[in-house]
């Protein structure tokens, strides 16, 4: 059977495309299909033609009607368990706070690239979530981007939609930060000023190893090696929603950091001050 299909343009550059799918076996009635397209008539045609060839080739999908609202809600549930309880609050802090709140309402079927598009311009200046004036930074519209982009991926797998809208989309380009060191002087005023205080050790070691605050907090004496001056930087430590969370250090690999003297000094001191209390 030969599937048939029109077009009819709604206002300029959007086109109802309807074609048919058969006679559905159950109702003896014609089972009709509405998309609505964005774009040149041209290019509307050419997705007729493509909806039609995948009629025959048995690779339609009958356009869902489940709204972004609730398949992001779903995709959450998905990701949870793929993914740390930080990184999942911060996904669920973007998919609230910016995405539900720009196409929730809007059937996933229906989702356009223009409807991207015209919330990237909008959050490039405006829509911040602490109510302050300006757009939102480079790389947080480039976070929304990568997990809006990464949760339609999951919706073509699933096939609710043919092909993920946001592939169309220019991704916002962030700016490439500069990374700014302490010198020596800089470093020796910066640890004068901690000094006593609970953040001091954090500090020392993070100038003398340049490990990161969540591995520098989570480090245990037993990985402490004083004879080859070294610490073993084993895992990192989180505060989430629930508390505090032990997990792998974020290039996932245990390492082996040198300690300089100085540092190795110091927290020989700060053991042996410890034994004496706890003796």
């Amino acid at each position: 059977m030969r599937h048939k299909g029109y077009i009819r343009q709604r206002t300029k550059g959007s086109f109802d495309i309807r074609y048919s799918l058969g006679t559905d076996p159950l109702t003896g009635k014609q089972k009709r299909v509405d998309v609505t397209f964005k774009g040149s008539y041209k290019d509307a045609k050419a997705e007729l033609l493509r909806l039609l060839r995948t009629i025959d080739t048995g690779e339609h999908i009958e356009p869902s009607k489940i709204t972004v609202n609730e398949f992001m809600t779903q995709w959450l549930q998905t990701v949870h368990s793929q993914i740390s309880p930080k990184t999942h609050e911060r996904y669920e802090q973007i998919v609230k706070g910016f995405i539900v709140p720009a196409f929730g309402h809007s059937l996933l079927s229906k989702l356009a690239p223009a409807d991207i598009q015209q919330a990237y311009n909008k959050w490039e200046t405006s829509g911040r979530l602490d109510k302050k004036k300006g757009g939102l930074a480079p790389r947080s519209r480039l976070h929304i981007h990568r997990i809006l982009s990464s949760a339609l991926k999951h919706a073509v797998q699933l096939q609710l939609i043919y092909r993920n809208p946001a592939s169309a989309v220019k991704p916002p380009k962030a700016k490439k930060t500069t990374i700014t060191t302490l010198d020596v002087e800089q470093s020796t005023i910066l640890l004068d000023a901690v000094r006593g205080k609970p953040i001091y050790w954090p500090v020392l070691l993070a100038l003398a190893t340049g490990m990161r605050l969540g591995e520098t907090i989570a480090l245990r004496w037993k990985n402490v090696d004083f004879e080859k001056k070294t610490v073993r930087v084993v895992e990192s430590l989180e505060q989430t929603k629930k508390g505090l969370r032990f997990k792998a250090p974020k290039t996932e690999r245990t390492r082996a950091v040198i300690l300089p003297e100085y540092a190795l000094e110091e927290l020989k001191a700060w053991k042996d001050k410890q034994a004496k209390k706890t003796g």
